[in-house]
């Protein structure tokens, strides 16, 4: 997820966040790989941040990726960068996906 929103600037690029998905011997995926994919495939998703930073594991489930996402925003994201909010509409996901309008 990179910042796009008023104030992005390098220091916001340094924080690019993603969900990775952890294997059953607690690998974690890079941030080239979308764990939509293939959530059943995974025993569990957390945050991860391009800094180094990785948040709490959650169920590799749609809800499971959607705390994710929003605990890097609002838990990392948010005390580096300083107090929101921070809507959706800040951050670009990546990959877009092929059945994506874009508009």
């Amino acid at each position: 997820m990179l910042f796009i929103g008023p104030a992005a600037d390098e220091s916001t690029d340094e924080h690019e966040g993603y969900v990775a998905g952890l294997d059953a011997a607690g690998r974690a995926t890079d941030i080239w790989t979308d764990v939509r994919e293939r959530l059943s495939g995974y025993v569990a998703v957390l945050a991860r941040c391009e800094c180094g930073w990785s948040g709490l594991p959650q169920p590799a489930d749609p809800a499971g990726h959607r705390a994710a996402e929003r605990e890097w925003i609002d838990g990392h994201f948010a005390a580096v960068v300083g107090t929101g909010p921070w809507p959706d509409e800040m951050f670009l996901r990546s990959p877009v996906r092929a059945t994506s309008a874009v508009t």
